[in-house]
């Protein structure tokens, strides 16, 4: 089995307890076509293990090929200084293909969030700095996004017949 190169920490945004037997290690671009196909079935891998499970979500905006990544990203990260994280990241992938300021602002009005402060902290650079630290070191090897870790191997075997995935071909996950 092979370890998180990066551990999970306090700092990580987490669903799910501390202790809870399974980890999975989601790094994901909020523009990434596969990241958006990854996102239910993430939400039903959660449903199916339940308290056995905790779900950490980690930036890997890929600002090359998705020019809108990093400022999702950043946004995501504005609201989870007003303890509004998951509520933003499940809106920003739910409404993926709208992404760009109108549609930040809009969701902050949603998340009753200050568009203005939102607006402000984009121009400024003020989440940039959160959102890099999560993008792994370029010594570290990663498949593209949505890639994750699942640590330790699950009770169960996990396959297309074992969990609610529907199409297993929707999304590519890296399990190790």
């Amino acid at each position: 089995m092979s370890k998180l190169k990066i551990p999970v920490t306090a700092a990580d945004h987490s669903q799910g307890s501390a202790d809870a037997p399974i980890t999975l290690v989601e790094y994901g671009d909020y523009q990434c076509p596969h990241c958006g196909r990854a996102y239910p079935i993430v939400k039903r891998v959660q449903k199916h293990f339940g308290k056995r499970l905790r779900f950490i979500f980690r930036n890997f905006p890929l600002g090359e090929m998705h020019p809108e990544a990093e400022s999702a990203a950043e946004s995501a990260e504005f609201a989870s200084a007003n303890n509004k994280f998951w509520e933003m990241h499940d809106v920003l992938f739910e409404n993926q293909d709208e992404l760009g300021l109108n549609l930040y602002l809009s969701l902050a009005a949603q998340l009753n969030l200050s568009g203005e402060a939102l607006e402000q902290a984009l121009e400024n650079d003020e989440f940039t700095e959160r959102v890099r630290a999560e993008t792994l070191p370029s010594t570290t090897r990663i498949s593209p996004p949505p890639s994750t870790k699942l640590s330790p191997p699950p009770p169960e075997p996990l396959s297309a017949a074992t969990l609610p995935l529907g199409d297993s071909r929707t999304a590519c996950f890296c399990f190790a």
